[in-house]
């Protein structure tokens, strides 16, 4: 209610206490409205800060597969210098690549030099080479479909020939690289060959350095890049993007595949690096095995090079004897006149002429007159030890036996054998490289038959290399040892100190010496199954030969005499 004061004041112009409760009301709901007001554009500003930080952060992890991680705490790329190089590598910890002198090109250029000009290099690479395979490596399988499947791409390729060249070409250039072309409509597949030289470098995948990933080969002559995508089994693609992960399944999990199978279904640091290379897509696709890699090193190195400077410096050695050889045949003819000055001399040589030596001559002079051959001794000795030293350290650091090298003046065939046991141990574990790398081109044929369902793939049957034995069997001494193994554990067994089990596992051992191998437990379940088979037979050829012997003997039916009695 309004009273006579407030009218008063409203008339000669002041301020009543309703009018100013009404202005702070008012300044009250002004200073909210600014306060709600800030406050949205606060938000706003801080959504707006958010997203392009988040933007920022996605952009920066997408690059740190190009950059190769440099984040100022990683190493770079074992895989060289610059480029393409560190693409997908990121360190997992401290730098364990092994640094050497010479890049892998002027590494290969040394030795496929020294292997074409010096005897004892190719005698070591072909002696390898020999053992590790033969005319007679050829994949095997239980599945008559695969096995043809095998047959026709073993002849199409001529792997027989083509065998022998890779079993000696991986450990003498330290890598091989085989594109495969694949026909599409049934999955035939063929091979072709990449000069380990024209291999500028490797790219092995993000955060892993033992997974190869592309071979990068130097560019063409008109400028053009080409990068080859290693053939690996199908996997998940994941794309991470500001609203999360986005998954892409494998096409073919399990099954090994080329690029033609996954375009363009390729990891994101794949697309950046061909995208860098001026690529679209990738050249083709490859197999490619290394020889002697450390597990962070893309590229191998030639069994030969430890020993290179060693090989040259022998061949050096052989070569500086042969020349002190050849000196060794100049002879002179020392004639020495007493009593004639050197003025008198060239009278008196011309007078008695020359007078070559010949075979049975003989030389009529008097007392004034010595005739004396002189030969230079040059002094072998020390020169051939030295060479037999150098030859000795290089077969030793090859794990090669001396003896194998036509030298058996301090070995007997006692002691060859068990010197030979070490190099053929070593030379096993080598060829399981060569192994696998011919694994792994068959298994490539089988799944891209898979893939094109030229073969079924609910259930791929496995494949194995026949593979030549390394070392000749004495099967004389096998076989008095499998011997005394089978009587040694049947007599523990039968003493109650092993199981049946475990002597099988030693028969196996045993048998092992012969080349025969075989699964113990499913072995032990066939052997107990034909047990009971023989034993159920003999059960029966007793009793037919009991019911037999009870006919002859004149128990026959009704108590009565048998057919062997004859009635009056």
């Amino acid at each position: 209610m309004v009273t006579l004061r407030d009218q008063i004041i409203e008339v000669v112009g002041g301020v009543t206490p309703a009018m100013l409760d009404e202005r702070v009301s008012r300044e009250v709901e002004r200073s909210d409205q600014r306060i709600v007001e800030a406050t949205l554009e606060a938000n706003n500003r801080i959504s707006a800060v958010v997203a392009k930080t988040d933007k920022r952060i996605t952009e920066a992890a997408s690059t740190a597969y190009r950059e190769g991680f440099g984040d100022g705490g990683n190493d770079e790329s074992v895989s060289t210098s610059a480029g393409l190089t560190s693409y997908g590598y990121k360190a997992l910890g401290g730098r364990l690549a092994r640094e050497y002198a010479e890049d892998p090109q002027k590494a290969m250029e040394t030795i496929w030099k020294l292997y074409e000009q010096s005897g004892v290099a190719s005698w070591i690479m072909d002696v390898m080479r020999n053992h590790f395979v033969s005319a007679e490596v050829a994949p095997r399988t239980e599945d008559e479909a695969l096995q043809e499947i095998l047959d026709a791409f073993w002849d199409d390729n001529n792997m027989t020939d083509r065998v022998m060249e890779f079993a000696l070409q991986l450990p003498l250039l330290g890598s091989q690289c085989f594109p495969v072309f694949v026909r599409q409509t049934d999955g035939r597949a063929r091979l072709g060959y990449i000069d380990p030289g024209d291999i500028e470098n490797v790219v092995t995948e993000p955060g892993n350095a033992m997974s190869r990933a592309a071979v990068v080969l130097r560019k063409t002559t008109d400028g053009h890049a080409r990068i080859y995508r290693i053939i690996r089994e199908d996997d998940d693609v994941i794309f991470s993007t500001a609203e999360g992960e986005m998954v892409f399944p494998a096409r073919f999990p399990g099954l090994l595949v080329t690029a033609a199978n996954v375009t363009p279904q390729y990891e994101p640091w794949e697309v950046a690096m061909l995208r860098d290379a001026g690529l679209r897509d990738y050249t083709g696709s490859c197999i490619y095995r290394t020889w002697g890699s450390l597990s962070n090193q893309p590229r191998g190195w030639s069994a030969l090079l430890p020993v290179a400077d060693m090989i040259d410096q022998a061949d050096e050695t052989l070569y500086n004897m042969s020349v002190a050889e050849r000196v060794k045949s100049y002879f002179l003819i020392d004639i020495k006149v007493i009593g004639k000055s050197d003025a008198e001399l060239p009278a008196y040589a011309q007078k008695r002429g020359e007078r070559p030596l010949r075979a049975g001559m003989r030389n009529y002079h008097n007392e004034n007159e010595e005739t004396t051959v002189l030969a230079p001794d040059v002094g072998q000795g020390s020169s051939i030890a030295t060479h037999a030293e150098q030859i000795k350290t290089i077969l030793g650091a090859m794990g090669l036996p001396f003896h194998w090298f036509g030298d058996g003046s301090d070995t007997n065939r006692a002691t060859a054998t068990e010197q030979s046991g070490p190099a053929y141990r070593g030379l096993k574990s080598k060829q399981m490289v060569i192994k696998k790398m011919l694994l792994r081109i068959c298994y490539t044929v089988r799944d891209q038959a898979i893939i094109a369902r030229a073969y079924p793939g609910n259930d791929p049957a496995e494949i194995d290399i026949i593979m030549p034995e390394l070392s000749a069997k004495d099967t004389a001494t096998a076989a008095t040892t499998f011997n005394q193994v089978v009587a040694g554990v049947t007599t523990a067994e039968d003493e109650g100190y092993i199981t049946h089990e475990t002597a099988a596992l030693l028969v196996a051992q045993a048998a092992a010496a012969f080349g025969v191998e075989y699964d113990v437990a499913e072995e032990l379940e066939k052997a107990e199954a034909e047990q009971v088979e023989r034993d159920e037979e003999k059960a029966a050829q007793r009793g037919a030969m009991l019911a037999q012997g009870l006919n002859v003997g004149g128990f026959g039916q009704n108590g009565g005499q048998g057919v062997g009695v004859e009635e009056e």
